[in-house]
């Protein structure tokens, strides 16, 4: 398939690929799995990240998953995290490398995770387990970048505890006026606003765009407060993606504080899961485009749609049909207002999921996006 872009989406696009960004995904991956539906004969094709998604759905013990990322160090965080989940059978040693992000052995400790993974993902860990045995979240593109607003703020843990214990009015009033007071710096407007951030969170140009007309904004420090207004509205205590945003870590007081995977009950049942999972380092054209008719029932595409044109969506969508088994699902994540669906004519192909598309919108913990479709691909 061909896949036409503007040439700063083009420069985006190689740059994004090529930069060690995310640590955790920046998406509540507890509504794949409310919603999701994946059983033990489940195929699942699915834009990793940085893995914490692929992780979580060991739980479920799926037959195959297929993990694509053009981006290597992502792709390699996510063979690492679901060979731990899959082979540690302790939380706690899981815990200490994923949710603390330091472990006292870690060169030895991932050489011994990673046997089993591609030669190219070995190599890379052999280079840079090292970023283990400090503190492994406070490294990365997207740390060196938002990191700077956050000290600028200089939060810390008390104060986000302090903030969950707050009517949601108050935490609105108290976090907006806080990024406000921030934001009036000229030089951190100016960070903001600049393409840094937006390769910093993977948010390209086109996508950009839609931030700015979706929330009738003219700046993105607009959109950040927008959000900022967002957030606080959800559960703050147990929103480990709020915790990582400000202060890179989760809350190691609360248990549910963290992604599904390292939730010792939901570990459990992910270890030792027999998924076979292979990892694509590749444009998810080029696996759409060579596989077989059938051969996936779960498609996850992340917000990846709001990066491509409307003629590039429509291809991606025919081609999901194409590759998928009857009634297989798909989860899109926008922040666009439209069904995508809907906008390119589509529905003859593929049926929204009404009820369960408003519930996964409305508790998406994240607050990126503000849709989170999921399809049902018709015969």
């Amino acid at each position: 398939m061909a896949y036409s872009q503007s040439w700063r989406d083009a420069w985006f696009a190689r740059v994004f690929s090529r930069l060690d960004v995310f640590k955790i995904l920046f998406e509540d991956t507890d509504i794949e799995r409310r919603y999701f539906a994946l059983q033990p004969d489940s195929r699942v094709l699915v834009i990793s990240g940085a893995g914490c998604g692929v992780a979580s759905m060991l739980a479920h013990r799926p037959a195959r998953i297929d993990a694509v990322d053009m981006n290597p160090h992502h792709l390699a965080l996510t063979g690492l995290k679901v060979a731990a989940t899959r082979q540690l059978s302790c939380s706690d040693t899981l815990y200490a490398l994923f949710g603390h992000g330091r472990h006292a052995d870690a060169p030895q400790l991932i050489n011994t995770l990673t046997q089993e993974l591609p030669a190219w993902m070995q190599q890379y860990w052999r280079k840079h387990a090292g970023k283990f045995s400090h503190d492994f979240y406070r490294q990365g593109f997207f740390y060196r970048i938002i990191g700077t607003l956050h000290r600028q703020m200089q939060l810390d843990a008390d104060w986000l505890r302090a903030l969950a214990g707050l009517p949601v009015a108050q935490r609105q009033q108290l976090a907006g006026a806080r990024y406000r007071q921030v934001l009036g710096k000229s030089w951190i407007r100016a960070v903001v606003d600049s393409p840094l951030p937006l390769l910093a969170q993977g948010i390209n140009f086109r996508q950009r765009d839609l931030n700015l007309h979706t929330n009738a904004a003219q700046s993105m420090g607009q959109v950040l407060l927008n959000l900022v207004d967002q957030l606080a509205t959800t559960d703050v205590a147990r929103n480990w993606i709020i915790w990582h945003c400000q202060l890179a870590q989760f809350d190691h007081q609360e248990p549910a504080c963290r992604p599904p995977y390292l939730r010792p009950e939901l570990h459990q049942q992910a270890h030792g899961a027999p998924t076979a999972t292979h990892f694509h380092r590749e444009n998810l054209f080029h696996v759409l485009g060579r596989a077989a008719a059938g051969q996936w029932t779960h498609f996850g595409l992340s917000d990846a749609m709001d990066w491509m044109p409307p003629e590039v969506q429509r291809q991606v969508l025919q081609e999901i049909c194409r590759t998928a088994a009857p009634g297989a699902r798909v989860i899109i994540r926008s922040v666009a207002t439209d069904d995508l669906v809907a906008k390119l004519g589509m529905q003859a192909q593929l049926q929204r999921l009404d009820a369960i598309s408003e519930r996964a919108t409305a508790e998406e913990c994240s607050r990126l996006y503000l849709r989170t479709d999921l399809y049902q691909v018709l015969a």
